[in-house]
């Protein structure tokens, strides 16, 4: 029942990730929309405890895979009414969750503490009790590998592009580690219908003009995106080594959801054969410059 009250307040909350089940589940979308105010009119059921299903618009082959989005966790709804609007907050107390750890403390602009949790169904395999995270304002780069080499913080994130950068790369070496990327994607779009020139040296009639022009120009748009240097861009923050592995080389990240085993980068490099034998063999892989 968890998984079917979670929706439901995701629904009546108006949460930003609808979008990734609001056509799927069915009945969802009239319900979203005030076509319906019946939630129970909505594809997913608590048939028993251990049990919840969902009932599709259509079949979708990826649908396991976006079980996995944060949008279709579970809400006790118990502990949702007794907290009514501070529910969810930024406090330890309103917010309940069954993972490895607990929150213990919470301070703004300092530090944020977990213990580890005695009632985690996998408890006997957590083998850390405590956790700190150590707030940091961007002010001071290299005060994170010193905290790290006197040993307040077992982690610490490096700017390989600071002047202190190729010591510490010889000091630890092997210790240095890129973390993974995320599910967000980065990319700019053209305003087609611009309004507004408040935030650009354009200031005549003529220059305004001029701008909307070469904006509705498709090889004036193309023209910027293939001079666009991305693996240079990179650089200016993760210097040259890293530069590439913030590339995507798709809009959706590639491993987003999986179908029948294999993740989404490749389906889609599987079907991109149908426009034309140039597309054979291509790679839709991060760490690469986009196609796109």
């Amino acid at each position: 029942q968890d998984f079917v009250t979670g929706l439901q307040y995701a629904a009546d909350k108006k949460s930003e990730a609808l979008y990734l089940v609001q056509d799927s589940v069915a009945g969802l979308d009239d319900y979203i929309t005030g076509k319906t105010s019946d939630f129970s009119t909505v594809g997913v059921k608590a048939l028993d405890d251990q049990t919840v299903q969902y009932t599709l618009v259509k079949p979708e082959l990826y649908w396991n895979s976006k079980t996995l989005a944060t949008i279709l966790f579970p809400v006790n709804a118990d502990f949702l009414k007794s907290k009514g609007d501070d529910f969810g907050k930024a406090d330890p107390s309103s917010i309940l969750y069954n993972g490895p750890f607990l929150m213990k403390a919470l301070v703004s602009k300092s530090a944020i503490e977990y213990k580890k949790n005695p009632n985690y169904w996998d408890a006997k395999n957590v083998f850390v009790d405590d956790v700190k995270l150590t707030y940091y304002d961007g002010s001071d780069q290299e005060s994170l590998e010193r905290n790290f080499t006197a040993g307040a913080y077992t982690t610490a994130r490096l700017f390989p592009n600071s002047s202190s950068y190729e010591g510490i790369k010889e000091k630890y070496k092997n210790n240095i580690i890129y973390s993974m990327q995320n599910s967000t994607s980065y990319f700019f779009n053209f305003n087609l219908d611009r309004k507004s020139y408040n935030y650009t040296s354009k200031t005549s009639d003529i220059e305004k003009k001029s701008t909307q022009e070469a904006v509705l120009n498709k090889n004036f748009r193309q023209a910027i995106n293939f001079a666009f240097d991305r693996t240079s861009y990179g650089a200016q923050s993760e210097g040259k080594e890293g530069a590439t592995k913030i590339l995507r080389n798709l809009v959706v990240p590639p491993n987003f959801v999986s179908i029948k085993g294999k993740d989404f980068g490749e389906v889609v490099a599987s079907k991109m054969v149908n426009y034309g034998k140039e597309w054979q063999g291509i790679n839709f892989a991060d760490g690469q410059d986009p196609y796109y």
